[in-house]
């Protein structure tokens, strides 16, 4: 494998890869197939060919190379491909082998952590929420870290720094330098540069992002959005997020904000939202508001299940509360359209499962303010672990890493 640094161990197939996975920006068709596969999981070498723009030459030949180290080993399942169909043998899918890299998602919830331990072949091996007390601290977290990923990868007869990487989502945005910005939802963590405490403190490399573009991440690898490389993924929930994707990537702006679709100011001069601005659609269409105001309409407390007993009853007055959630994220998407014109939305979280009458008039409202083509929508409920799954994603996508401190590229 010649592409590899002489100083890599040729006889350790784990090493080989976390070697090459790191390499895929000198473009060698051995590393960028490793990375395809790692990315995406068991496929054809059609399908590798078709993601990777090699020759069918550059990827055979970068297949028995694989193989060759024990990288990569053909799966009992095979496709017939379209050239082929009804002659000739069945394609073999490809996948990196599962026992040679582990990789770990971490959720950094309000109340817990959440841990998802995967396998380089994307076959789940462990999932594990820690109870932690709320405003926990950064130590706080990398201690419950440090405990349970040992004890982890020693069950699976590995070492943390034999991992392909961390993942971790955080309920707030994330610069590109790995610095948190402003979170309501996580106060004693404003302002944390997750290189220093996060990537410093690992042995492997560390990847982190916000809640959003993990979940956009899961859509790409697992979800509703597979083989969609431009899209633009929005959650409708207790807080309204979002992620762009272009060309296969999470866009995430200079300093993280980007996609902070909560935050678009649909209404002048509006009520006060939690960011501290004034109305954020966040503060007329999130879960916690469109309760408040049925509450304040039926006089008494209205909680989650309540809404959804009353939508599915047709009770008018949450109708029309729905109603008008949906009109408003409607305008917000159009807003983005006029901006980004996406070909595809896909539309998530509490709000989107409530179904027609949140979604009708949304779309309702987006196609009255829409010009050109318009975007299609898709309803993309299917998981809620999407979050920690995609904290995953960022391992298998090597996307979000965070640059250690000390290192010349910081």
């Amino acid at each position: 494998m010649a592409n590899v640094s002489g100083t890599i161990d040729i006889d350790d197939p784990g090493a080989l890869l976390r070697a090459l996975l790191l390499q895929q920006e000198a473009n060698s068709a051995t590393s960028l197939v490793a990375g395809h596969l790692v990315c995406n999981g068991a496929s054809t070498s059609t399908e590798i060919v078709t993601a990777t723009r090699l020759s069918r030459a550059s990827v055979s030949l970068a297949l028995i190379d694989l193989r060759s180290h024990g990288i990569v080993i053909e799966t009992n399942a095979s496709v017939q491909d379209g050239a082929s169909r009804g002659r000739g043998r069945p394609q073999m899918k490809q996948s990196i082998a599962a026992n040679i890299g582990f990789a770990a998602g971490v959720l950094l919830g309000l109340r817990e952590i959440r841990i998802l331990f995967s396998d380089a072949a994307h076959n789940k091996i462990a999932d594990v929420s820690l109870p932690i007390a709320i405003d926990y601290s950064p130590q706080d977290a990398l201690t419950l870290l440090h405990k349970k990923l040992k004890d982890l990868t020693k069950a699976s007869g590995t070492l943390i720094e034999e991992m392909l990487g961390i993942g971790i989502a955080v309920a707030a945005p994330v610069s590109p330098q790995g610095q948190i910005a402003a979170s309501s939802i996580m106060p004693s963590w404003d302002g944390v540069d997750l290189s220093k405490e996060f990537a410093s403190s690992f042995p492997c490399p560390v990847y982190a992002d916000n809640e959003s573009n993990c979940a956009a991440q899961s859509k790409m690898l697992w979800g509703a959005a597979r083989g969609f490389r431009d899209f633009v993924y929005v959650t409708f929930d207790y807080g309204i997020g979002g992620a762009i994707v272009y060309d296969g990537r999470v866009r995430r702006g200079i300093d993280g904000y980007a996609a902070e679709i909560g935050h678009i100011p649909v209404e002048h001069p509006g009520a006060l939202c939690r960011c501290g601005k004034y109305g954020c659609l966040e503060t007329l269409a999130s879960v916690d508001t469109v309760l408040q105001k049925l509450s304040d309409k039926k006089h008494y407390p209205i909680s989650l299940e309540t809404l959804r007993e009353l939508v599915e009853s047709r009770d008018k007055g949450a109708l029309a509360v729905v109603r008008e959630a949906g009109e408003r994220c409607g305008q917000a998407l159009a807003m983005i359209s006029s901006i980004l014109s996406p070909s595809h939305y896909f539309l998530d979280g509490i709000m989107t499962g409530l179904g027609s009458p949140f979604l009708d008039p949304l779309r309702t409202t987006f196609l009255s303010h829409t010009r050109g083509h318009p975007p299609e929508i898709i309803e993309a409920t299917e998981s809620f672990d999407d979050t920690v799954r995609g904290a995953i994603g960022l391992v298998f996508r090597q996307q979000g890493l965070l640059k250690t401190v000390g290192s010349k590229d910081a």
